[in-house]
């Protein structure tokens, strides 16, 4: 029962592998944590810290909340499009109360993890802040590429830690630590989904569909 149960779990794997395939979800990904990054930027134009502080604490979560949809929609149209004529559709069928606790798991999961960086962050000089992040960053992305069994999230998990350790190192003033964090991660994102892409693109090609 116990074996039959891993292959199930495998073939979830790897059927979940294939949404990542084509790179898309990588570069989605990567435009939302540059924009994060960029809110950073931006809420240190502004003088006012109270403006300031409602940027960060709401801008925030609107631009993931709403970013996450709209993202998620233009891969999916863009799939349909570019993907699917490639190599096909490929899906299964999930529960949708295991589907529920998967969400309330991986938000739970995001807390968790918010939490233990403030904690740990507390007890460091600030100077370290960005690899504290860098290594709780590379932690969810190697628990997301093992999920969806996709081996090159761990080089990236890999380089997210070397990037935090660079800019404790450097430690540019103010917000910019942050700025350079979310930037720089979301920019090995669009690296690393722009090469799948080109890969995929170069090894694939529309299946035509012949007239009976």
């Amino acid at each position: 029962m116990n074996q039959e149960n891993l292959n199930i779990n495998e073939i979830m794997r790897n059927t979940k592998k294939y949404w990542y395939v084509d790179g898309l979800s990588e570069l989605a990904g990567g435009v939302l944590i540059v924009m994060i990054g960029v809110t950073y930027y931006l809420s240190s134009l502004i003088p006012n810290v109270v403006v300031r502080s409602l940027m960060l604490g709401l801008g925030q979560p609107v631009i993931i909340i709403f970013g996450s949809v709209l993202i998620g929609k233009a891969v999916k149209k863009i799939k349909e499009t570019l993907t699917y004529p490639r190599t096909g559709y490929l899906s299964f069928r999930r529960q949708k109360s295991k589907k529920v606790s998967r969400v309330l798991f991986i938000i739970i999961f995001a807390i968790a993890v918010s939490v233990m960086v403030g904690f740990v962050a507390s007890n460091l000089p600030d100077q370290f802040i960005p690899l504290v992040v860098g290594l709780f960053m590379s932690i969810l992305i190697i628990f997301i590429g093992y999920q969806n069994n996709v081996p090159r999230f761990y080089l990236i998990a890999v380089l997210t830690v070397g990037l935090g350790l660079l800019i404790s190192l450097w430690y540019p003033e103010g917000v910019l630590p942050f700025v350079f964090m979310f930037v720089g991660s979301g920019i090995l994102w669009l690296i690393s989904g722009g090469w799948t892409l080109f890969n995929y693109l170069r090894n694939t090609n529309p299946v035509e569909v012949l007239d009976e």
